[in-house]
């Protein structure tokens, strides 16, 4: 993982504090061993704090949706357990085995398959012209993450004309979905989902949100590990991850850097990412992240304290 630039620190430290500022605490480490806090045990105000936050700084959700629990406040990532129904999962899985398109999966750059070594589907629309079975149920997934989301109808890019880059400031989009299978051994090594601030500025667009979808049961390996946050989500048929590996402003957080462990038994698992539209940068004006560095290098020299950090609950 490499080191952000100094405008890219300022930016992550801006935003993370504006973040926490709502998170007022982190988790109870029980409720995270119990597998997460529930949303429905929230009261109403710690919920609409958090779905206020969740709405700014990346993408709304649906807090009423059954099952959803929250593992991580900062950056956030919640699970939802029977997100997809067993015979869905199955459909799913079966599609894809029945598809004769599953092939070796590479990282960008990786050319030995060292960081990852399983194999995968890529849902183009080609695939799913030729594959109505997969299309059918890769179409109703979709549909199950728009749900999640929540956002405006008015924000998302018709995914059924083909999977593209979203086209406008703030406009929605699904990246090509794809379906991972993992025998014993194989493994995504640490990476990060979003691109660099640099990237996406360039190309207009951010992933914002990752939705990973486990098709069948696990009984060893195979967890979706997020490195730098001592947290992992075990695979199980109909659980789904939400994550953000980006805020809404399109800067990218390395702190979702995850890991897929090694495999023990096989492990078959879709991945939506969500993109977003970004405005062009303005080029005659300094980028944010200029001022909030000699922001910062001012407190510094007057000797700013920083402010306590409010007691509180889970959302406000």
């Amino acid at each position: 993982m490499k080191a952000g630039t100094l405008e890219e620190t300022d930016l992550l430290a801006a935003h993370t504090a504006r973040v926490r500022a709502r998170n007022r605490v982190p988790l109870p480490p029980e409720a995270v061993e119990a597998g997460g806090l529930p949303v429905a045990d929230a009261s109403p105000a710690d919920r609409q704090h958090l779905a206020a936050s969740l709405a700014e700084d990346f993408l709304p959700l649906d807090l009423d949706i059954p099952g959803m629990k929250v593992l991580n406040l900062d950056p956030f990532i919640a699970v939802v357990e029977d997100f997809l129904p067993p015979e869905d999962c199955d459909a799913l899985l079966r599609a894809a085995k029945n598809s004769g398109e599953m092939k070796p999966s590479r990282a960008a750059g990786d050319t030995t398959g060292e960081i990852r070594n399983s194999t995968s589907l890529a849902c183009t629309t080609a695939t799913l012209t030729t594959q109505p079975a997969l299309a059918k149920q890769i179409l109703a997934l979709l549909d199950r993450a728009k749900k999640l989301l929540a956002a405006p109808e008015s924000r998302w890019q018709p995914h059924a004309t083909g999977f593209r880059p979203p086209a406008g400031a703030g406009r929605l989009a699904f990246e090509l979905p794809q379906v991972a299978h993992y025998t014993e051994g194989q493994h995504f090594l640490a990476h990060e989902d979003a691109f660099p601030l640099d990237v996406a500025a360039k190309k207009r667009y951010q992933r914002i949100g990752t939705l990973l979808v486990y098709l069948n049961d696990v009984a060893e390996g195979g967890a979706t590990r997020f490195d730098l946050l001592g947290l992992q989500v075990e695979p199980k048929r109909g659980r789904a991850c939400i994550f953000f590996p980006a805020f809404s402003s399109g800067l990218n957080d390395p702190r979702t850097v995850h890991t897929a462990v090694d495999a023990v038994d096989e492990k078959w698992v879709s991945q939506t990412w969500i993109s977003m539209g970004l405005a062009p940068q303005p080029k005659e004006e300094p980028l944010a992240a200029e001022s909030i560095s000699r922001k910062r290098q001012g407190k510094k020299a007057s000797g700013g304290k920083k402010g306590k950090k409010p007691k509180g609950g889970f959302g406000g």
